[in-house]
């Protein structure tokens, strides 16, 4: 079995996503600017130009100028095969040419006698640029030699942290515009996972603001993180705020972070598809208006079609009915657009595997698909909500390819309300502003928003695809004012010509036709059915049996101790997890974070994965009688 030792440094490449920031012109506080020494191979072009003129001048009349030329010739060429041979970038490649052509134009010039005044300021002037260019460090060079500085000033920062045992895995990445990434690990028989809640202690030690360092714990091995630092003048944004959006793929600003730097929206990435989004938020808390933002920047895209199923009856995209292809407010209507959605994207796959695409690719006549659901609460307590929550759930897996967008709007992120738990799931771009909910945890990482002040409109969370900053960190909704919103809505009038689903619309009708399926019942004001009734089966429920009672949680040091035990008794048939949660009464999470993890880093735990569920055993026969780590 490998050992987390055992990985080579460096053998996967940190995740986050870049982010292209104005590069930091001055050094981070505590860090010494960069000195920029002059190399020593910057004397090399006057050198070897004054030996050539020196040795032209005494070879003149001596020597055939076509064996000058064929000699300068081959001298350029050896510099260039070697250049090459020694993969040195195209920046250092350049420079070398540069001296060799010097050379061979000192040798040619003195050798033939046509040494005189213009001829030598020509030679001068070409020896003086090959002089520059090689005195001067590429900005390549500059960069690796920061990183290597910011390398060995680690050490120094681990102490800062009380967390000398942290250690580089190999050298600092660059990762361009978007900044570098420390990538550490810790000894064996230690893990590193808690080293994703001392953000704010890295902050500090590495003289960098608040929300430009991030921690990403390796997803594979509990000794390996990476700490991303994002560098950059973020009070000078370097981005315009409504950049030309041509591509429903372009990303779009639509949030400030607390200091000034601009929040993208990935709502379609290019050869990846579609990233659905929940937006949670009670009312006024900027939720519609994250919306609007995003329909006003691509409103120039040519490529994208807007289907809305309005919950809240027209209150804030009433006025935007003329501009989308399709429009509903009545829950009987919105499980028939479903079902239409549900048959778009079977003929999407279809037309995909003909084209051979692995990825849909928006076009004015293949557009991607965006549907809005507002106030998703208001279709999930109709008759139909079952019904568009479980067609929704069966297509949620299937939409990204074939660029199909859903964006969930609610004040109730819980249960039902966001029209199941798949589409919650498949939620890539949540946002979360005030909400009255406690326990609405809308972020992945559970992030409770209600420290957000009721009167704080469009303040959020949010993670979003691609954005590698502080989720924990607020940002505010970019408004936009009426005045804007009523010029997006003229410009929007008249792109509605796409009409994606109309071909398959006639389809479904036909089959519910000759099948006998039609949609559910609806129920008026008096409780009335409102359809006709086929079969009226009677249910029968199971009756409710009482669950027994849990068993006393044992503490860490006896469910440890317990833990030991099992294993030596056991032998090589090994223990479950199941068999840990029936021992000890606690929960699996808790026994894989406390046991098993600590137990299989350290080495002294080997799993077997023969078994449908995975058996811990001890790793060698002496291992009984050696005692735990």
């Amino acid at each position: 079995m490998s050992r987390p030792g055992d990985r080579p440094a460096m053998s996967a490449l940190p995740r986050a996503g870049a982010e292209i920031v104005p590069a930091r012109r001055t050094p981070p506080p505590g860090q010494p600017a960069a000195r920029r020494r002059r190399p020593r191979r910057a004397a090399a072009p006057t050198i070897v130009a004054l030996a050539c003129l020196v040795g032209g001048i005494a070879a003149r009349g001596r020597v055939p100028l076509i064996a000058l030329v064929a000699g300068g010739v081959v001298a350029v060429l050896v510099v260039d095969h070697t250049a090459r041979r020694r993969h040195l970038p195209p920046a250092g490649r350049n420079r070398a040419l540069a001296a060799a052509l010097a050379a061979a134009a000192t040798l040619l010039v003195a050798a033939t006698g046509a040494l005189n005044l213009v001829t030598l300021g020509a030679v001068v002037m070409v020896t003086a640029i090959a002089t520059v260019r090689l005195s001067r460090p590429s900005p390549a060079e500059l960069r690796r030699e920061q990183l290597d500085a910011r390398a060995a000033g680690w050490q120094a920062v681990a102490v800062a942290i009380g967390e000398p045992h942290v250690q580089l895995n190999g050298p600092v990445v660059d990762r361009g515009a978007a900044g570098h990434t420390y990538p550490v690990r810790v000894p064996k028989g230690m893990t590193i996972d808690h080293l994703a809640r001392r953000v704010d202690e890295l902050t500090s030690a590495l003289g960098r603001r608040r929300g430009e360092v991030t921690v990403e714990i390796d997803a594979e091995w509990h000794t390996l993180a990476y700490i991303h630092v994002r560098e950059g003048e973020t009070q000078a944004a370097a981005e315009v705020l409504d950049p030309p959006i041509t591509s429903c793929c372009d990303p779009l600003p639509v949030l400030r972070m607390v200091d000034g730097a601009l929040c993208y929206l990935r709502l379609f990435v290019r050869d990846i598809g579609a990233r659905n989004m929940l937006v949670a938020g009670t009312q006024g808390s900027g939720k519609t208006s994250l919306v609007i933002r995003a329909l006003r920047l691509l409103v120039k895209a040519p490529d994208l079609a807007i289907w809305i199923a309005d919950g809240a009856k027209g209150r804030d995209f009433g006025v935007w009915k003329g501009c989308c292809d399709q429009y509903t407010e009545d829950p009987k209507a919105f499980y028939g657009l479903v079902l239409l959605l549900e048959k778009e994207i079977e003929r999407r796959q279809r037309v995909m595997a003909e084209r051979g695409w692995r990825v849909w690719k928006p076009s004015r006549t293949d557009p991607a698909l965006w549907l809005i659901i507002e106030e998703s609460k208001t279709f999930a307590d109709s008759p139909y909500g079952a019904e568009i929550a479980f067609v929704l759930g069966k297509i949620g897996g299937t939409t990204r390819a074939v660029m199909v967008e859903i964006t969930v709007i609610t004040q109730y992120p819980t249960g039902r309300n966001v029209l199941g738990m798949i589409i919650r799931k498949e939620s890539v771009n949540r946002v979360c502003a005030h909400t009255e909910e406690p326990d609405a945890f809308v972020l992945q990482g559970g992030q409770n928003t209600a420290a957000i002040p009721a009167d704080a409109h469009g303040t959020v969370y949010a993670e979003l695809y691609g954005d590698d900053r502080d989720p924990r960190l607020p940002r505010r909704v970019i408004w936009t004012s009426d005045e804007d919103r009523a010029a997006t809505i003229k410009e929007w009038a008249g792109m509605q010509a796409f009409k994606v689903g109309a071909e398959v619309a006639y389809d479904i009708n036909r089959e519910q036709a000759q099948s006998g399926e039609q949609p559910p019942a609806a129920l008026d004001a008096d409780g009335v059915v409102d359809g006709e009734v086929l079969t009226v089966r009677p249910l029968r429920f199971e009756p409710v049996r009482e669950a027994p009672a849990p068993r006393p949680e044992m503490t860490f040091q006896t469910a440890r101790v317990t833990f030991q035990d099992m294993l030596k008794n056991a032998g090589k048939a090994g223990v479950t997890v199941k068999d840990l949660i029936e021992a000890t009464g606690r929960q699996r999470t808790w026994i894989r974070e406390n046991l098993i993890i600590p137990a299989t880093d350290s080495g002294w735990v080997a799993i077997n994965k023969d078994r449908r569920e995975h058996a811990y055993y001890l790793a060698d026969a002496d291992a009984a009688r050696t005692p735990a780590p």
